[in-house]
């Protein structure tokens, strides 16, 4: 294949290449958000997405048939539930975009990337350093060299694929993501139930979104996932747990409170 931007002698396509396919991710992502805001905006979504959660009768609007037509209560659920559709949606574009078009490893340190070599990758390192983020240059590895040596120092290598298209896979991927959606809608409101029947096991929500949070931070910064291989797809589904849980306690709190008055 041709290279139309940048260079590349040992890879199929270039790193400014690739750079601007993965590009296309962040464009989808923005264009679903959009169309999130736009949708949620004009029309009753939630009661949709969150039976038994949200109804509208008569012109009312009910959380867990508490009437919370009126006030600040309405507003804050209706903020808790679309940040939680904005997180389930960049999960499940992340996802079929790791498996379904185009596959992303990062790792970081000295060692020559041969599975990803084995399995068609094209690999690129780069400067371990604060610039890179800047500069966002990447040299070519050569998957092809006889002595595939290790690095001198340690670098960043991301190596990236396209995913050969084919029905069966493409269903199966459609199917698990459709899936995906639909567990964190229905936990939502599942665990929203139970946190606001009982303090306690709110509070165990909050207790787990928050090591969830330090577990995650502590693994990247004490560079336990440098030595494997990570995506973009692994770094948002450790995220979102917390952001999940997070949602859960303070919509639980707000029924807790509606169910007391």
């Amino acid at each position: 294949m041709g290279v139309v931007i940048g260079d590349a002698t040992v890879t199929k396509f270039s790193y400014i290449e690739y750079q601007a396919m993965v590009l296309c991710l962040a464009g989808t992502i923005c264009v679903g958000m959009l169309g999130i805001e736009i949708t949620m905006n004009r029309f009753q979504m939630l009661p949709l997405l969150f039976p038994g959660v949200f109804s509208v009768r008569e012109r009312r609007f009910y959380f867990f048939d508490v009437d919370v037509s009126n006030g600040q209560v309405a507003g804050k659920l209706r903020t808790h539930a679309k940040m939680l559709c904005r997180m389930t949606l960049v999960v499940v574009l992340s996802y079929l975009w790791q498996h379904c078009v185009m596959i992303t490893e990062t790792t970081v340190g000295t060692k020559f990337p041969q599975e990803q070599c084995d399995r068609g990758l094209d690999c690129f390192a780069s400067e371990l350093h604060f610039k890179m983020l800047f500069t966002q240059k990447g040299n070519g590895v050569d998957c092809n060299s006889p002595t595939k040596e290790e690095f001198n120092n340690r670098v960043v290598v991301t190596c990236i694929g396209f995913i050969k298209p084919t029905a069966s896979t493409f269903l199966m991927h459609f199917g698990i993501a459709h899936s995906l959606s639909t567990l964190n809608l229905k936990f939502y409101g599942l665990l929203i139930w139970a946190g606001g029947n009982s303090r306690w096991t709110n509070r165990l929500f909050a207790l787990i979104g928050f090591i969830s949070l330090s577990f995650a931070v502590g693994l990247y910064v004490s560079g336990f996932f440098s030595e494997a291989a990570t995506s973009w797809l692994t770094f948002v589904t450790t995220m979102s747990v917390p952001v999940f849980l997070y949602h859960v306690y303070r919509s639980a709190r707000i029924l807790d409170k509606l169910w007391k008055e």
